[in-house]
């Protein structure tokens, strides 16, 4: 079927203001989820005695609840971005506050009971972290000029680095030490008033502008989904996104669980590593910003696939016990992954945004985009964690065929990258 000839849209460039805004907000936003859905979050869930199989769930929860922008799209659209994201971010804000009193209560408690309240906590946040995620990239694209985007996100992603550096750096020179009561609720108490201050600055956001195309043609809000599910070059980068997103998704929880446990990193140390990574993607974010938007977003994408394989390889060597000094090898390879999937990153968003933005039904394109990946993202680390679990103390070497699985799994989004056609 012949995809919809929808209009470019004709966006009115933002001041500095307004971009020192949404940077600021989005920096203490990342300051917040660093530290609550990030390593500190699966290392005191570990110290609780969460198994694999829980750490899967729990990683889980972000990309399954965020499937609920599906529903939440069509009405966001019509009502706004802009209130759908402020009662979103307000309500997940307010569930933290049971994250900080979880380190003082799990001592009086059972293991299980204690495993089960850091579950229910984090089922609240994600939940309704979900019914608004889906409205904050679209918004962004009905704010934001294609000539500006790869500027734009540069910007927005060095200030969350450096806040998720600060983020990582605190909570690393806490773990350090002893790990006390006291400490994991400083440590989250600290995602708590990064997550109420950001909201100061989310207020100040302006709404979503009405623009018109550049034949003043009328942009449709809401379009039928099988619109979208026809349109064969979006699905194609779909499809990408989803396959991406099984690859990341169970990498970002088990090689913190395999350098904990196989090489040997103590906690406060892994912290203070990816905060090191934070920095260093900074680099492919600067290096980055000016060439795709002068060469496009496509070949940059190829180069963080190529990272990938690098990078699956040497821990697929480390966890073969291949490679000797696995307590050097792998601090240095860890630093080192912000500079590859810092750019994928940035390349890769920016051409959602033109493929999905600038259209009919925006926000709707947005969604299915998100939905898959979000599937994605939710599942792999669940069925990896149940695997890795069932594969303990077998005849396998459990983290040999994880990471080979992972190296496959670019290998053939590497092939799907090749359909692909930037809008």
């Amino acid at each position: 079927m012949a995809e919809d000839p929808a209009p470019l849209l004709e966006i009115p460039e933002l001041s500095r203001k307004t971009y020192l805004t949404i940077h600021s907000f989005q920096a203490l936003n990342a300051m917040s989820y660093t530290i609550a859905l990030g390593s500190p979050l699966t290392l005191f869930a570990r110290e609780l005695g969460a198994t694999a199989s829980i750490l899967g769930l729990i990683a889980a929860f972000t990309p399954l609840l965020a499937m609920l922008q599906l529903l939440v799209a069509p009405y966001a659209a019509k009502v706004g971005y802009r209130p759908v994201v402020m009662r979103g971010w307000s309500g997940r804000v307010a569930t933290l506050i049971l994250l900080c009193a979880l380190p003082w209560v799990a001592p009086l408690v059972s293991r299980e009971l204690s495993v089960a309240a850091i579950v229910l906590s984090l089922f609240l946040f994600n939940l309704i972290r979900g019914y608004a995620a889906g409205s904050w990239l679209p918004w962004t694209a009905a704010l934001i000029p294609r000539g500006s985007r790869a500027r734009f996100l540069t910007r927005d992603r060095t200030f969350t680095a450096a806040a998720g550096v600060a983020a990582l750096g605190i909570s690393g020179t806490i773990l350090s030490g002893e790990r006390t009561a006291i400490g994991y609720s400083a440590m989250f108490a600290l995602s708590f008033l990064a997550g109420a201050a950001s909201l100061y600055f989310l207020n100040r956001i302006p709404p979503a502008p009405s623009v018109a195309g550049p034949a003043g043609e009328t942009v449709r809000a809401v379009v039928p989904w099988r619109s979208i599910l026809t349109n064969r070059g979006f699905m194609i980068y779909a499809a990408f996104g989803f396959g991406i997103q099984l690859v990341t998704a169970a990498a970002n929880t088990f090689v913190i669980v395999f350098v904990r446990e196989e090489v040997g990193l103590p906690d406060g140390f892994i912290i203070q590593i990816a905060a090191i990574a934070q920095g260093v993607s900074m680099l492919a974010l600067w290096y980055g910003r000016r060439r795709i938007e002068l060469r496009g977003s496509k070949r940059y994408i190829g180069f963080g696939l190529a990272w990938l394989v690098f990078y699956f390889a040497m821990w697929f060597a480390m966890a073969g016990r291949l490679v000797p000094s696995m307590l050097i090898v792998a601090p240095i390879l860890m630093a080192l992954h912000g500079l590859g999937f810092g750019l994928l990153d940035l390349a890769g968003t920016r051409m959602l945004m033109n493929m999905g933005g600038d259209r009919h039904g925006s926000s709707q394109f947005f969604a299915v985009y998100q939905t898959g990946a979000n599937l994605a993202t939710g599942f792999s680390p669940i069925l990896w964690g149940i695997a890795l679990d069932a594969m303990r103390g077998g005849s396998l070497n459990r983290y040999f065929v994880f990471f080979g699985a992972e190296i496959a799994l670019v290998i053939v989004m590497g092939l799907v990258l090749t359909r692909v056609r930037e809008r």
